[in-house]
């Protein structure tokens, strides 16, 4: 029972980790200060803010899929990362808030690749 139970903890946390070091790659790496300007830049009329966020969703989706290979959790992924940051673009809450509500969607989608795979 103790090996079944550290087998299914090795797994979920393997998820976990994986899936928090490919998150602060795309928020803090592949993430250009340009890009998050343009994010918060509501008046721009070239290119509206929606496209750099869904652009830099689109990338955690890609890397969500990568570390679970569950399509689904992709492009949950998308909806859940583009929500999440359009709202902190407005100002509606912190940047910590913004990180913790992206950190619990990473708890979920471990524990659904580890449920799937």
């Amino acid at each position: 029972m103790i090996i079944i139970r550290n087998q299914i903890l090795h797994e979920f946390f393997y998820y976990l980790m994986l899936l928090i070091i490919f998150h602060l790659i795309g928020d803090f790496i592949f993430q250009p200060t340009y890009v998050v300007i343009r994010k918060k830049d509501f008046e721009n009329k070239n290119i509206d803010h929606k496209w750099w966020i869904i652009s830099h969703s689109s990338l955690h989706g890609f890397l969500v899929l990568i570390a679970t290979g569950i399509d689904i959790l992709a492009l949950l992924e998308i909806l859940v990362h583009s929500v999440t940051d359009y709202y902190k673009c407005k100002g509606k809450y912190s940047f910590s808030t913004d990180q913790l509500i992206h950190f619990a969607s990473k708890i979920v989608w471990s524990y659904t690749a580890y449920i799937i795979n």
